[in-house]
């Protein structure tokens, strides 16, 4: 009897593709085709997506931005964050000064919420503030 090659791909028979974890939300922009050809040249200039591209220049995502760069002036503290849809949001940061590697002790800044946004904002507001109390400067 001869085998039969059994079909592998992302098609209807393959099964459809395989899940990554990461959730992508589509949307359509319409427009004349001149212009949608210069978003894509625009975004093509400053080598990213037009989706990266429409994110950065909207600012939908510029709490996280705001908070990663003040985060990055200093590299004495550990960061993690987190998300699942049991706990939410969670922005914890550890202060690494004098401690062992991984055992960091209890954090000095824990934002929790639903609100991914406003984890950020409050964690922002937090650091900046423990910035100011324990260094003089955010």
């Amino acid at each position: 009897m001869v085998e039969r090659k059994k079909y592998i791909g992302y098609g209807y028979h393959g099964g459809g593709r395989k899940p990554t974890g990461i959730k992508r939300v589509s949307i359509c922009i319409s427009g004349q085709p001149e212009h949608i050809e210069k978003l894509k040249q625009m975004a093509a200039r400053e080598e990213k997506t037009v989706s990266a591209f429409i994110l950065e220049k909207t600012g939908a995502n510029k709490m996280e931005k705001d908070f990663f760069e003040l985060y990055s002036k200093i590299d004495l503290l550990a960061l993690e964050v987190g998300h699942n849809s049991v706990a939410d949001w969670n922005v914890i940061i550890y202060d690494r000064r004098g401690k062992e590697a991984g055992n960091w002790g209890d954090p000095v800044i824990h934002v929790q919420g639903s609100h991914r946004e406003l984890v950020f904002a409050k964690a922002y507001a937090e650091l900046a503030e423990y910035f100011s109390e324990h260094f003089g400067w955010y």
